[in-house]
């Protein structure tokens, strides 16, 4: 059974916000996350300019490595993103812990879904 947690939320970048503010601060996000964060298998933004939706697609070893991610965040780029966009909906794909569950709580509701079968190269 796979210990892999994948993570999909896709965001509404508030009206007024200029796009380039959210772009410019999920680049340096991922960057840090690049650099700092091991157990980070993947961090990839998508955006939809046209429509004002950016969506974030992660990927970690396991329950104990997105929540290292997330405590390591820069509160300020905390900050930006916040202020920018808002979370239109988040789901979390495989066995995710209790902490991990409990640290999730204040991003609104998110959808879990356990692991049932496949594979990855």
């Amino acid at each position: 059974m796979s210990t892999h947690i994948r993570a999909i939320a896709e965001m509404r970048i508030r009206p007024g916000v200029d796009a380039a503010t959210a772009l410019a601060c999920v680049r340096r996000i991922s960057a840090r996350t690049e650099a700092r964060d091991p157990g980070t298998l993947a961090h990839n933004y998508y955006v939809d300019a046209a429509r004002g939706i950016l969506v974030a697609h992660e990927h970690y070893e396991d329950s104990a490595a997105m929540m290292a991610h997330l405590a390591g965040m820069d509160p300020a780029d905390i900050a930006v993103l916040v202020g920018a966009v808002e979370i239109a909906s988040m789901r979390l794909f495989g066995p995710a812990s209790d902490e991990l569950r409990a640290m999730l709580a204040s991003f609104g509701t998110v959808e879990y879904f356990d692991f049932v079968s496949g594979f990855m190269r």
